[in-house]
Parts: structure tokens; sequence; C-alpha cells
């Protein structure tokens, strides 16, 4: 991505002469001893990045010298990677019609190559393209292709880069409600990669918006913590951010205390903001930052005609103008003829001060024209149209796969219910017929019983009858005892 080549190039410019001498030195060994052709191209491009702002002319030479031999090997992220490069240096030279190009290539090789963290790159760089040229609406555009692309692959350095796109584009809209939760989710994920240059920015993102907010005490408190990274790690270009940062705080506090009518407050503050300008222009000189010294030296010029010495902010306006025109930079005209504007009405020239606001406001319209911004809402709008549409289909996708295995659940349930009904029937029809068999062994056993109960009575009859006829036959007891003892007497 920009911010990691952006990070490689100031680490590598910050060694003192001799050492970057030798980092020079081994790379150009590496291209001259490397056995395989990948190992040249990685190589190639690294001294291309080191040259980036120092020789541009050479660093040209060694990403077109990576092009050549990654086509020659068909190593398509190698070409990729030296569109990349060549977009950026075109892109330093604010040739964006070249830099468009290079991006587009660059677009083309890493999506055939399946390099998520290119595409992103690439998309991220077109963006920027748009937004140096004050068009937001396809700096939007691209900037939420790219989110596409780091939501699929979950890589938080991309997403932080992403999310810090756009909330910029939203920023410098003036936006700052929605800008503000891109640059939280910016911070978040900078937090999770552990790269003290990534928190560095998002804490500034962070605390521009506090300072739109009037939250001036936690605007500095951010400020401080992101200027104590870039400190530590010589960063000149995040370090001249974040001294121009606390600068437009204190100008800032300076108008609160004028307001309440606190002098000597106001002067303590205007100081301050004074320092800090000339701390952030010290710093930006120490790079090639073209677009960051015009800008820092229009908020010091600014701060002088506040403060009434208008030859010093003239001198100093006129040169950014000079500067702003030679490099075509739209946002950077728009601020510093908004700056002549009230230079010329603090000195009483009426008519060029007419002339400046003119100007300003061309600029302003080219950048903040209406058309441009409902393009901006449409392509906010279509995103999160999407992104809910896909969630939707998601959701449905769930529900459908939900209703299957539920479906499978009850045609499990139905089997098994038809086979208990079909157990039951079969144990239904046993019982049934283990009922039945034992009725009709009820019936024969009655029957039986009946049948030896009717013998048994005509056995007890006839017994009982045949007693009777013996009875009827034999003497009785008592006869027998009489005729005995009549026998016995007659002896």
């Amino acid at each position: 991505m920009r911010s990691a080549l952006i990070a490689i190039i100031i680490l590598v410019s910050a060694v003192p002469g001799k050492a970057q001498d030798r980092v020079f030195d081994s790379l150009r060994h590496a291209v001259s001893q490397s056995r395989h052709d990948t190992a040249k191209v990685l190589a190639l491009l690294n001294l291309a990045n080191h040259l980036e702002f120092t020789n541009p002319d050479k660093g040209r030479n060694y990403l077109n010298r990576a092009l050549a031999l990654s086509k020659k090997t068909r190593y398509e992220n190698g070409k990729g990677r030296s569109y990349l490069g060549l977009a950026y240096f075109s892109e330093d030279a604010s040739n964006y019609r070249g830099s468009l190009y290079y991006y587009k290539l660059a677009l083309a090789s890493f999506k055939k190559c399946r390099s998520n963290q290119g595409t992103s790159s690439a998309l991220l760089g077109m963006s920027a393209c748009y937004l140096s040229q004050g068009n937001h609406s396809k700096a939007l555009k691209f900037a939420l292709y790219a989110l596409r692309v780091e939501e699929k692959a979950n890589d938080p350095e991309g997403l932080s880069a992403v999310n810090s796109r756009i909330g910029m584009i939203y920023f410098e809209q003036g936006n700052y409600t929605t800008a503000f939760p891109y640059f939280r989710k910016q911070l978040d994920y900078a937090r999770k990669t552990g790269k003290q240059k990534k928190i560095s920015a998002a804490l500034c993102n962070v605390g521009n918006v506090y300072t739109k907010q009037k939250r001036y005490t936690r605007a500095l408190e951010l400020y401080r913590q992101s200027l104590d990274i870039d400190i530590k790690m010589q960063n000149h270009t995040g370090m001249a951010t974040q001294y121009n940062n606390i600068a437009t705080v204190f100008e800032a506090m300076a108008d609160s205390a004028m307001a309440k009518g606190n002098r000597a407050l106001y002067e303590k503050h205007v100081l301050s903001a004074s320092g800090y300008y000339d701390h952030a222009i010290e710093a930006v000189s120490k790079t090639a930052n073209v677009q960051g010294h015009i800008f820092y030296t229009t908020n010091k010029a600014n701060l002088l005609i506040y403060t009434g010495r208008l030859r010093e902010a003239k001198e100093k306006l006129l040169k950014c103008l000079d500067l702003a025109t030679k490099i075509h930079q739209v946002v950077e005209l728009m601020h510093v003829h908004d700056a002549l504007c009230n230079l010329y009405g603090s000195m009483g020239d009426h008519k060029k001060q007419l002339a400046e606001m003119k100007l300003y406001a061309l600029y302003k319209d080219s950048v903040f024209s209406a058309k441009k911004n409902d393009e901006l809402v449409r392509h906010q709008l279509n995103y999160e149209f999407e992104k809910k549409e896909a969630a939707i289909h998601a959701r449905n996708r769930k529900i459908t796969a939900q209703a299957q295995e539920a479906q499978k659940k009850q045609g499990l349930i139905l089997i098994l219910v038809t086979v208990l009904a079909f157990s039951a029937v079969v144990i239904a029809g046993v019982i049934f017929r283990s009922l039945k068999t034992v009725r009709k062994q009820k019936v024969i056993i009655e029957k039986q019983k009946l049948l030896v109960e009717t013998k048994q009575n005509e056995i007890i009859d006839s017994i009982r009858y045949a007693g009777r006829i013996q009875k009827a036959l034999l003497p009785s007891i008592n006869y027998i005892k009489n005729e005995m003892k009549k026998f016995n007497e007659s002896k």
C-alpha cells in the first residue's frame, strides 16, 4: 500500500549518510548477485523506493528495469508492483493522468495474480489521485471498491488504510459526523497491526475531528500522542503534520480567548501557534512534500494576517501561489487564494480582494460542486445498498439452509413415526390374535367345565339313587338288632 511505501522511504532516508550508502550498495549488490529473476525484481523495486524522493529519474529507471524483467518472466505480481511504483512517481510529479494510467495497469496485473493487497493498493492509489484533484465522488468510488476487497481479505492493515481514506474524503467535505466513525475504525485496525506509524496517523485523524468539534483539550492530547510516536521514528512528514495540527488548535483557542476578552491568554496562544507552525515548516522542509510545505506556510501566513504582520504574510503567500500554480494543486490553490483574499481585505485593497475571492470561489466550486456531492452520496448509498443486499442474501441463504435442515429432520421424524406406527400395528395385531385365541380357549374351558359339572351331578344323582334302592332292599339296623336279640334269647 501507499502508506507502507512511504514508511519504507522515510525509514531509509532517516539513516545518516554513510548508512544510507550502505543500504543503497546492499540493494545494488542484491541486483547484480541474485540468481533468481524474482529476487532481482524485488531488489530493483527496493532501489526505486529508496530513490523516490532523492533521485526520481534514477528511481524510474529501476522501475522500468523491474517491469521489463517481470514481463519477460511473466511475474504478474512484479509487474503490478512496478506499475504501482511508476504511478507513485507520476503522482509525486502531479502527473495525475499518467498516475491513473499506471494504477489501472497495476490493478489489471494484481487481479491476474489474485493479490488482494495489490488490488487494494491500486484502488486506493486511484482514490488518492482523484482526491488530490478535488474529485471526491470518484475518490470515494474507488475507496469503496478497496473496502470490499479488504473486507473479504480481513486484513487489519488494509482496512485501516481504506477507512482512513473514506474518512478523509468526508472530512474534506466538512461532513465530520460521517468521517468520525471511519477514523475510529482506522485507529482500531491500526492498533491491531501494532505499527506505530499507522497508529500515529490514526490518532491524528481522530484529533482532527475533535478540533472541528471544538473539543480542544482532547484534540491536543491525541496530537501529542501522535507527535511522540513520530519523533521517536524520526518521521518528519508526521512531525510536520502534528506540529501544524497543534498550532491550529492553539490558534482556535486564541480566537476563543479574544472573544472572552482575555488578552493575555490570547497572546499566549498566538505565540504557541506561531512556534508550532514554524516547527511544522521546518519539519516538512526535510521532506519532498511540496503540497505540505504550501499548506503549512499558508496556515502560518493566515496567522500573520490575523496578528497584523501583513508584509511578511504577503511574501509567504506569493511564494506559495507560485509553487501551487507550478504543480497545479487545486486544493492548495484554493487555500492560497482564500488567504490572499483575507490579506488584501486587511490591507484595504478591495479590488485585489474581490479578484482573489473570485479565484477562491472558482477553485472551491471545482472541489465542492453540487454535482460531485450528489455523486458522493450516491456512491455511498450504492455501497450501503449493495452491502445490505449482500447481508440479506446471506441471511436468506442461512434461512434456506436452516429450512432444509429442518425439512431433513422432519423427514427423519416422519420415517421414525411411520416405523413406530407400523410396529404398534404389528404388536396390536399380535395382541389381538392372542386375545382372540385366549377367548376361544376360555369358551372351550367353560364348555368343558360345564360338561364336567353335568357329569359330576349325574354321578352324584346315580349314587344317591343306588343308595335309596339299597336302603329300600336291606333291613334297618334296629330290625337287625332286634332279630339278634331274639336269637340270643332263644338259646
